[in-house]
């Protein structure tokens, strides 16, 4: 049997890279390879034809298979699909499978409605026709006789793998006149799909459907959409089912460190730091791992005029936006050009059309507080943090007490040889503390009203416009303790700061604890003549209040918050997600397992900081009393009186409801 334009494309190229001094791979083979394989080109270049590697292909092979190209475009295969494939994807087949490539992972990303499914499913379908023409697929693998091969199909939930690749894979098999006739499926079998030669098709939606299965490729659909992890230690749904379903391809197929299964990775971007950008972020430049990354218009170019328009896409500091072109040419960050028929879904909401129809993640996705330019506007540059370290430990083995650390000419000036608040000497503190137990932060912060705002607003009832006025908020300072390896933090050495910052002169009105072995706090500062009480950042205190995190979204987005660059804290406030546990209707705020700092760099993800700035912040805008309604006076039309301060009542969302406040109201800068 004659070698195909392929092979010969591969020999001439194993040829031409010894002809330049590249070696590696002919050096590594032993003495009797390097033989057959001098015998083998020898042949191929004098006469076109190796009959040495007819030989060794029919040792294990009943028919040599044919290229994708031949599988998608011949009928008898699965040219009833192939002609459907865009022009691009069928280039990314032939690219992935191309001889001399040993692609063992496939990631498919970019825009909603590409046809990645598709894709995935037919290089799986390929795979399955491979191991067809091997004569003992169990033994070319050195399995035990009758071991099954299986291909798994994974998604979010298992139901939804039947409708989507499963059903897919289903229909192109009963196209394919070769799997129909020469290679059918059993008709009995129906959960799955079973092939002769113990070649199994099943399906499932996490690690649990994978355990104990000779997993030879896989594809996972819609990974950024999977669970997240509750904890470092639980990555979350993806992770769990990509490492389970890898260690199975390795321990059953590798050798000398090849891989000949396929996992093939699916999902359009959730936002950055998903499990699909990583991962891309991860594997550039691999040679195992082709990623294929498109936007609409790449997949479907037949459909667009040519022209563009610009979008700047969004980063750590800046909102994604459309752009001039004028001002494309002179923004730093990354900028796309989009086709104009896509300009009114940027319009109407452009984070949700860079990742559905450019495949572009964004910060900004399902973010808790959507703007992160308004979380770095309200950051005085003039002041820094008043600690000598950003973060450290306070142990109860260690003597190392907060105060050691502090910078008191940060806060506090002498008069009459007393210390004083530099800042509004008079005005009440309030501080919350988030604690943390083995292996947890705990987080601290204190602030004070600082004055009022005036707003510009518009009743959601009838449109019509107000004035009011809100207050405006001090953060006068915020730190993360964390714990040594296997030590706890030292609540005392947290309360005898909160006793320090009262004889410095901070006219302390209340003090907080999250809820986790916070009693014991509450009732030492009661003792020492402090109000205190037990606050949780999850769950409003009483029905008739807002959600306590509501509070500290609204005042970033009207600007009415100042604080130092704190980088924990900014890198939190960037990563808090609004979630609705399964168990509950009440919403709360959580952090991912994973997030990225303002380096890139991937850190644990926590909202200790955030918690303690959100309780000041909740403090201020309940019990303080210049937040009451007679300091705040409303002009024009104001809505109808609730029971609850005027300058709220417009903003429904923070009972509750998921209402983006910085589209129905005005800010006057």
């Amino acid at each position: 049997m004659p070698p195909t334009a392929d092979e010969l494309t591969l020999v001439q190229r194993i040829l031409d890279g010894s002809e330049h001094g590249d070696r590696a791979l002919f050096d590594s083979l032993q003495t009797h390879e390097k033989t057959f394989v001098i015998e083998v080109l020898t042949e191929l270049r004098s006469s076109g034809e190796s009959h040495s590697l007819n030989l060794l292909w029919e040792l294990d092979y009943k028919c040599r298979p044919v290229t994708i190209k031949e599988f998608l475009e011949d009928p008898y295969y699965l040219g009833a699909v192939g002609p459907s494939l865009y022009p691009a994807w069928r280039e990314v087949l032939e690219e992935v499978f191309s001889p001399g490539r040993r692609v063992w992972e496939f990631i498919l990303s970019g825009s909603i409605g590409s046809g990645k499914t598709t894709v995935a499913v037919v290089a799986l379908l390929y795979k399955i026709y491979t191991l067809s023409c091997l004569r003992d697929p169990q033994k070319f693998f050195e399995m035990a006789p009758g071991s099954p091969i299986v291909f798994g199909l994974y998604n979010v939930f298992k139901y939804k793998v039947r409708t989507t690749s499963f059903a897919y894979a289903a229909g192109f098999l009963e196209l394919s006149p070769y799997f129909r006739d020469r290679w059918p499926r059993n008709p009995r079998r129906t959960a799955d799909i079973e092939f002769p030669d113990g070649v199994r098709v099943i399906h499932g939606s996490d690690e649990l459907h994978s355990i104990g299965e000779n997993i030879y490729a896989c594809l996972v659909d819609e990974m950024d959409f999977m669970r997240a992890g509750a904890t470092e230690e639980d990555k979350g749904q993806a992770y769990r089912l990509y490492t389970s379903t890898a260690r199975r391809m390795e321990s059953r197929y590798m050798r000398l460190g090849e891989i000949p299964g396929l996992m093939v990775l699916i999902s359009s971007k959730s936002s950055q730091g998903g499990f699909i950008e990583t991962r891309i972020a991860e594997r550039v430049g691999d040679p195992r791992v082709f990623i294929a990354d498109k936007p609409l218009w790449e997949v479907k170019p037949g459909r667009y005029s040519g022209a563009k328009f610009p979008v700047s896409v969004g980063g750590r500091e800046s909102d994604s936006r459309l752009l001039t072109e004028t001002e494309a040419k002179a923004s730093p960050g990354k900028v796309i050009w989009v086709p104009v028929e896509h300009r009114q879904a940027f319009v109407d909401d452009v984070d949700a059309a860079l990742r559905d129809i450019a495949g572009v993640a964004t910060e900004a996705e399902q973010a808790f507080i959507p703007s992160r330019s308004d979380i770095y506007a309200c950051c005085d540059a003039t002041r820094s943090h008043p600690f000598s370290k950003q973060e450290f430990s306070i142990t109860i083995s260690s003597e190392t007490a907060i105060e050691d650390l502090f910078l008191h000419d940060q806060l506090l000036r002498v008069i009459h040889s007393n210390f004083a608040p530099r800042v509004a000497a008079s005005s009440s503190r309030y501080l919350h503390v988030d604690l943390g137990v083995t292996g947890d932060s705990a987080g601290i912060a204190m602030g004070h009203v600082a004055g009022s705002k005036e707003l510009q607003k518009a009743s959601r009832v009838d449109g019509a416009s107000y004035t009011t006025r809100a207050p405006l908020l001090y953060i006068d300072f915020m730190l993360r303790i964390v714990p040594e390896i296997g030590t706890r933090i030292d609540f005392q050495k947290i309360r005898d700061f909160i006793y320090a910052l009262r004889a410095y002169g901070f006219p302390i009105k209340y003090v907080s604890f999250d809820g986790w072995q916070s009693e014991d706090s509450v009732q030492q500062l009661l003792h020492h003549g402090f109000e205190a009480g037990i606050l949780s950042m999850d769950r409003p205190p009483k029905p008739t209040e807002g959600h306590p995190y509501s509070y500290l979204r609204q005042a970033i987005l009207e600007h009415r918050i100042s604080y130092y660059a704190y980088e924990r804290f900014l890198t939190e406030a960037v990563n808090l997600k609004r979630s609705v546990p399964k168990a509950t209707h009440l919403w709360r705020v959580d952090h991912p397992v994973y997030m990225l700092d303002s380096g890139g760099r991937k850190v644990r993800g926590s909202k200790d900081v955030a918690d303690a700035v959100g309780g000041v912040v909740r403090h201020c805008m309940v019990l303080d009393p210049a937040t009451q309604d007679s300091a705040l006076p409303l002009v024009g039309a104001p809505p109808p009186a609730r029971q609850r301060p005027r300058f709220m009542d417009d903003d429904e969302w923070v009972m509750g409801d998921d209402i983006d406040f910085s589209r129905v109201s005005g800010i006057i800068p």
